[in-house]
């Protein structure tokens, strides 16, 4: 699949490329490998993100590389993810750095930076340029972990939804609220008590009173089904979840590849990124919202203490980060968040270029990255 579409947009690396990533044998022969999410089945990043990116790499070996996705924490949970891949129970998995922040300090750092987020294809495209180009400590971090990275994961923006009336940002205190990471912090500033747990249990969090609240993409409405619970959205954006592994390889699996091998499943990442953000997750959350209208569901507008108190984190948010990543050991952190900021300064301006265009997003990540990334 991406060999084609290099042959439209990377007409000068074409030749070489193919001949690479199309030979007719592998020396390590077919393997077929085991790949594990956490989420449904039916999430955008499993349909739209995950399948689109294994067929391309299934063609791009000659069937040397095949994929079994298990889906819904049948095989790895959130956070058995990382250990589970580290002692190869699976090839391959979605690690979302947050819930081992001392193995992976530097990523999830990157992640707590959480509400600079509004564009989420221009936050993963910073993310995979900072990990990937310009950080070879973050790779380092994957690779000391276990893990052979190759591509973050982004949503569209948080929300805050909750079960029952809110009439005003007031009405947040005490409230018990689904949030991890950057979040739990940010609930802390609202007056509201964090709650960590992974987005596959809040539905039953929600339902058994164990959370008031969820802070997450409105898509989640339909994914987990929290339409039947919601009552109320906080109508302002609050940052974007990105960084994690969401492509990423045990080292042990990754290790017996052949180079071959290694450059189909790095080359086409950019599949994997543009069909979860954009293919999926775009127009989930643009029907979820409007799932959400007709069914009656209260959009809060947010008041002047809300969007205040929004400002005053979003100030801060850097020192803030920076010292939790030292306190974690990582010596450098301000100067990878400076780096990190000046990426998604430079991948908003590019973004003009790319708009909601998988394709045209594709291109501009293989440009920009992927076409520089040694395996």
């Amino acid at each position: 699949m991406f060999n084609k579409y290099l042959k439209v947009t990377c007409t000068g690396l074409v030749a070489s490329l193919s001949l690479v990533i199309g030979s007719a044998a592998f020396a390590q022969g077919a393997r077929q490998m085991i790949y594990a999410n956490y989420q449904p089945p039916s999430n955008a990043a499993n349909q739209f993100g995950y399948g689109p990116y294994f067929e391309a790499v299934t063609k791009d070996t000659n069937n040397e590389l095949t994929f079994d996705l298990v889906t819904g924490g049948a095989l790895l949970g959130a956070k058995a993810m990382l250990p589970g891949l580290r002692d190869g129970i699976a090839d391959g998995g979605f690690v979302v750095s947050i819930y081992t922040p001392s193995d992976l300090p530097r990523d999830s750092m990157l992640t707590e930076m959480a509400l600079v987020g509004e564009n989420p294809a221009v936050m993963a495209a910073a993310v995979a340029e900072t990990v990937l180009l310009d950080c070879p400590d973050c790779r380092a971090e994957w690779e000391k972990a276990g893990i052979a990275y190759v591509a973050p994961y982004a949503t569209l923006p948080y929300y805050l939804m909750c079960k029952g009336d809110l009439q005003s940002s007031a009405d947040i205190q005490g409230k018990k609220v689904r949030a991890v990471g950057a979040w739990g912090k940010w609930v802390n500033e609202l007056g509201g008590v964090p709650v960590n747990l992974p987005s596959s249990e809040v539905y039953q969090a929600i339902e058994r009173g164990q959370a008031d609240c969820a802070l997450g993409s409105a898509a989640w409405l339909k994914q987990f089904s929290l339409i039947d619970l919601v009552d109320t959205i906080v109508d302002v954006p609050m940052g974007t979840f990105h960084g994690a592994g969401y492509v990423a390889y045990s080292k042990k699996t990754w290790d017996k590849l052949s180079a071959d091998q290694k450059t189909a499943l790095m080359v086409n990442a950019p599949i994997a990124m543009s069909g979860e953000i954009l293919r999926g997750y775009l127009p989930e959350d643009v029907e979820a919202k409007e799932m959400a209208r007709e069914k009656g569901v209260k959009f809060l507008a947010p008041d002047e203490v809300l969007l205040e108190k929004m400002a005053a984190y979003k100030a801060k948010e850097a020192s803030q980060v920076a010292g939790i990543a030292e306190g974690r050991g990582v010596e450098n952190a301000s100067d990878i968040i400076a780096t990190f900021l000046e990426n998604k300064a430079k991948w908003d301006g590019l973004s003009a270029e790319f708009g909601e265009d998988p394709k045209k997003y594709e291109e501009v990540l293989y440009r920009e990255i992927y076409s520089k990334v040694q395996p």
